[in-house]
């Protein structure tokens, strides 16, 4: 009997594919013992302790090419440089995860409580405020696809914010600006004040705007609330993924003292 097993008998008994182990072979860090004469690749011991290593580097999420290179290499310093590499990238992982993590649980608690602050005027306190320029748009203008690719292109260097980011539209008397939350700090900014804001929620569909902010102020005016411009308009965009075809908005005026 054969001492030695062919490549389907090796990735059975890894449990991992054939299709994986050729890929090994092509990325020089295992290869079969010999071939036999009906062409069948068989490997024996050693090659079963190589494979086991790889396996366990590439659980470690070390990258096929540093394998080779830990492989190719006598230096147990260099060795160490790699596993710490392999560490570092790790723990970017991880943060990058926890980053998802926080934003994920964020969303679900945004998203359970929506009966408290949906459709719901309260009055929120804010420290001050500072806020990235995408543009800067006269009241008459709209903004066009061709206006985000272009605003895209400008601000793609200077990290101003991501896709999942809040979208702040802060309105006064001449101009809207549209602005992130997060930016580059060469790009223009948008200061607002500290103190007390009326705060209007809501999940907009088929309705104007327009309306929603009439009814910010009549609301204002009834209730003697004396606010003062500019208006703020928030897009939570998170919330807005769960909300098939409308937006999550929340309008905001600081109250004058």
């Amino acid at each position: 009997m054969n001492e030695d097993i062919t490549i389907g008998q090796l990735a059975k008994l890894m449990s991992i594919s054939t299709h994986q182990i050729r890929y090994f072979e092509e990325k020089k860090v295992l290869f079969p013992k010999y071939i036999s004469q009906n062409r069948y690749r068989m490997y024996g011991m050693n090659e079963i302790y190589i494979l086991a290593r790889i396996l366990i580097l590439r659980k470690l999420n070390m990258s096929v090419s540093d394998i080779k290179n830990l492989f190719d290499s006598d230096n147990q310093e260099a060795s160490i440089t790699l596993l710490k590499n392999t560490v570092s990238k790790i723990s970017e992982e991880i943060q990058n995860l926890t980053i998802t993590m926080n934003k994920t649980q964020k969303l679900i608690k945004s998203a359970s409580h929506q009966d408290t602050y949906i459709n719901k005027f309260l009055i929120k306190k804010f420290p001050n405020r500072t806020f990235y320029q995408y543009a800067k748009k006269n009241h008459d203008y709209n903004i066009t696809a061709r206006d985000v690719l272009e605003m895209a292109n400008d601000y793609m260097d200077k990290n101003i914010g991501e896709i999942e980011d809040d979208l702040i539209t802060i309105c006064d008397h001449n101009h809207y600006y549209v602005c992130a939350e997060n930016g580059h700090e060469q790009c223009p900014k948008y200061q607002l004040e500290q103190g007390e804001y009326l705060c209007f929620s809501t999940i907009i569909h088929d309705d104007y705007v327009e309306d929603i902010i009439s009814n910010f102020h009549h609301h204002a005016k009834k209730e003697s609330i004396p606010i003062a411009d500019p208006l703020i308009i928030v897009t939570n965009s998170m919330l807005s993924i769960l909300n098939n075809n409308s937006e999550c908005l929340e309008l905001q005026m600081r109250i004058k003292t």
